[in-house]
């Protein structure tokens, strides 16, 4: 269920509804009849993508929801002589309770995994967005402008040598932890309330090759 703030109070609700890993070699992919909720005049839909490759600089260039062009909130290449990205990308989607999200890449790469949140009574744009890409102790961290009743995402990717990475986040709600291998474990978390300055640290379960957080924040609408 999405709870939603009564109908005088101006507050934002995010949840997640569905995610998935595509390990394939690929340029495009296509994530079929994937869950984004009831439908509203104002649902904002998520997408947390991660992309993994060998050559360096590959990226993503478009999502779609339901063939309605998502906009990159915010992106992060954290790759040593290879790629490893994360991403958050949103779309307003009023209508439909399940679509497929397509990523389109501007080569043909290892793997994309996704996670989907639908938001509601949020801004299309983003209040804040950080980044960070070198690790200290395992983990990644930023300090992130949360505006009141607003809502925020966390996205992160790791790469490490044959081993699968899960994810512990501060001061974030752990949401997803999924992995295709060594070279594509993604986490995902999120957070709601008011936090001027609020310190996020998504932290891996061992040692790393490449890392990459990403992390928005969305006012009301």
């Amino acid at each position: 269920m999405f709870g939603i703030a009564g109908a005088n109070a101006r507050v934002a609700a995010i949840a997640l509804t569905d995610n998935e890993v595509d390990a394939t070699n690929q340029t495009i992919y296509t994530f079929s009849a994937k869950s984004i909720g009831a439908a509203s005049v104002n649902r904002r839909i998520i997408v947390c993508v991660i992309m993994a490759d060998g050559d360096a600089g590959s990226t993503v260039d478009t999502v779609t929801v339901g063939g309605i062009s998502a906009t990159a909130i915010v992106q992060a290449d954290g790759g040593s002589g290879n790629t490893r990205r994360s991403e958050i990308w949103l779309a307003t989607v009023p209508t439909g309770t399940t679509a497929d999200i397509v990523v389109t890449n501007n080569e043909a790469v290892l793997g994309v995994n996704i996670a989907v949140y639908r938001a509601i009574g949020c801004a299309a744009t983003a209040t804040d967005t950080q980044t960070d890409i070198t690790a200290t102790a395992n983990a990644v961290s930023a300090t992130l402008n949360i505006p009141v009743d607003g809502v925020s995402v966390g996205n992160v990717v790791w790469g490490s040598t044959g081993a699968t990475r899960t994810t512990t986040w501060t001061n974030m709600t752990e949401d997803v932890d999924q992995s295709s291998g060594g070279a594509l474990s993604q986490s995902t978390a999120i957070f709601t309330g008011l936090d001027a300055a609020r310190l996020v640290t998504a932290t891996a379960s061992g040692a790393l090759s490449e890392e990459a957080l990403t992390l928005a924040s969305f006012g009301v609408a």
